[in-house]
């Protein structure tokens, strides 16, 4: 006889349902916490806004350019998290807080721990990965050598600055395919084809990689809330974009319309800020410079050369050391104008690159 079992089938099946109801539970409280909550801008930004003052107070300093005050904010900011995802979205806000403020090793270091602490959001993760991919351009050794000391970094360095920051970025994307990881990828891929140095083969595998990353920021952008910390990256979303249409228009894999549209839309965006609109006008001018608009390039850049307070950024974008070669080509046309010609070589050019 086989034996009788005391429980009830509809209680067995109560607790069944018990269990199943606690396990999805808690995978949507691990999804939430890792792809959901939008830590890089939206609800946990939001959040602090509301419940840390602390938190508000610091982004509105570090809107102000007032970067010092700011990490002094954030720092206190850290002791009243309320909300998951808060603790790793302030010390990334830090992190941009030292950058800005010059300590580039110091937000070195702690972009990497964001970077690496998987309980945060992969969102932020990402941010960090892709902040890290930006400070590996700088020509100070000291940077480099603390990006590339250690794993996954030191596996990414390559003898090309700009292919070690691509394998950064794919790492970011691989973390989380944020807007502006994703267009830095195209970015480089649309400057191979718009070079032009490569077979057929990889010239079409490059061309499907920035169609694919285009979509992607198209997706991630539609993701970020107005008025939150991550919307301060939307005018640089919106450059790079410029940019990879730009060079695929100039590749012949796509029209000058699109591209310049898109530079007007970057434009806009940059609006009121000082620096964003410099880079813009930067970009835009070498995108028409290679559009055989070489004089409504010149135009173009001269206004930005003559605003001393851009000087310090124009700088660093002219650098020949770190100057794509479309670039550079787009930077010799427009070499034909004094005033492009004497910014140039006080700025590092030699008589070999012009």
């Amino acid at each position: 006889m086989e034996p009788t079992s005391t429980v009830q089938p509809s209680v067995r099946w109560s607790a069944l349902l018990g269990v199943v109801v606690l396990l999805a539970f808690v995978a949507a409280f691990w999804y939430y916490g890792h792809y959901y909550v939008q830590e890089g801008g939206s609800e946990v930004s939001l959040l602090l806004d509301e419940t840390n003052p602390d938190f508000s107070d610091g982004k509105e300093l570090f809107s102000e350019g007032k970067y010092a005050e700011a990490r002094a904010r954030f720092e206190a900011a850290l002791p009243d998290v309320r909300q998951y995802g808060g603790e790793s979205r302030i010390r990334f806000a830090i992190a941009l807080s030292m950058w800005n403020e010059g300590d580039l090793l110091g937000s070195i270091e702690v972009f990497k721990s964001v970077a690496a602490n998987d309980t945060y959001s992969s969102i932020t993760r990402a941010h960090a990965a892709r902040s890290l991919g930006e400070l590996s351009v700088n020509p100070d050794p000291a940077v480099r050598a603390a990006i590339f000391s250690a794993e996954p970094y030191a596996s990414f360095l390559t003898e090309s600055p700009g292919v070690s920051a691509r394998r950064i970025y794919e790492y970011a994307s691989a973390l989380y395919p944020t807007a502006l990881s994703e267009l830095r990828v195209a970015a480089w891929h649309a400057n191979v084809l718009e070079v032009g140095v490569r077979s057929n083969e990889e010239k079409e595998e490059s061309r499907l990689i920035v169609e694919e990353k285009l979509m992607s920021a198209e997706r991630d952008m539609a993701r970020i809330t107005p008025g939150t910390f991550e919307a301060m990256t939307i005018p640089t979303i919106l450059r790079t974009r410029a940019i990879v249409l730009g060079r695929m228009a100039n590749a012949g894999y796509g029209s000058f319309d699109d591209a310049d549209t898109a530079f007007k839309v970057a434009l806009d965006s940059a609006s009121g800020n000082t620096l964003d609109d410099a880079r813009a006008r930067y970009w835009y001018s070498v995108f028409l410079a290679n559009s055989d608009m070489v004089d409504q390039a010149i135009a173009m850049l001269t206004q930005v050369i003559a605003d001393t307070t851009a000087e310090n950024i124009l700088a660093n974008l002219v650098n020949p050391r770190y100057s794509t070669d479309g670039e550079a080509e787009a930077l010799r046309q427009m070499a034909s104008d004094p005033a492009v010609a004497a910014f140039l070589t006080e700025h590092g050019w030699i008589s070999a690159d012009f």
